[in-house]
């Protein structure tokens, strides 16, 4: 297991160091956001797209539930389960038939803890004061980001 903590003192700073982390994941991994309302989840998101498909315009799923975004050669699923909190409600969204195939990235993830892969990257947002952002990184059921794939 892997852990690794970042304090963010700016969006900026969410979304370089989400940038930073993608050349690290591999292809084909999930990566479970945790975090109350602001704390900068659809930031780390913008992050991760802009090193992983340059070029795609972000938006946050909250009612379409999923956003997909593809370069060509790699695809981003992009989830926001803040109304989904049981499995019939989520199994209408199609999340099974997608999170193996390409980055999957899940906003609020404490809301579908019985849908979570057995391997994924754990990503914890706190406000430990004032505008700064606390982002714990944690691998679950893997050793290293490597192990993550599928």
């Amino acid at each position: 297991m892997m852990e690794r903590t970042f304090v963010s003192a700016s969006p900026e700073e969410t979304r370089a160091f989400a940038a930073s982390l993608a050349p690290l994941l591999p292809e084909n991994c999930f990566i479970a956001l945790f975090g109350k309302m602001g704390m900068g989840k659809t930031e780390f998101v913008r992050g991760l797209c802009s090193a992983l498909v340059p070029g795609a315009r972000l938006s946050s799923p909250t009612y379409t539930v999923l956003n997909v975004y593809s370069s060509g050669k790699i695809k981003v699923n992009h989830f926001d389960m803040y109304r989904i909190s049981d499995e019939d409600s989520l199994e209408s969204t199609g999340f099974y038939d997608v999170i193996r195939n390409g980055v999957t990235v899940c906003e609020w993830s404490e809301n579908v803890p019985f849908a979570l892969p057995d391997k994924y990257l754990a990503v914890r947002f706190t406000a430990p004061s004032g505008s700064s952002r606390r982002i714990e990184l944690k691998t679950i059921g893997a050793e290293t980001y490597a192990d993550l794939g599928y």
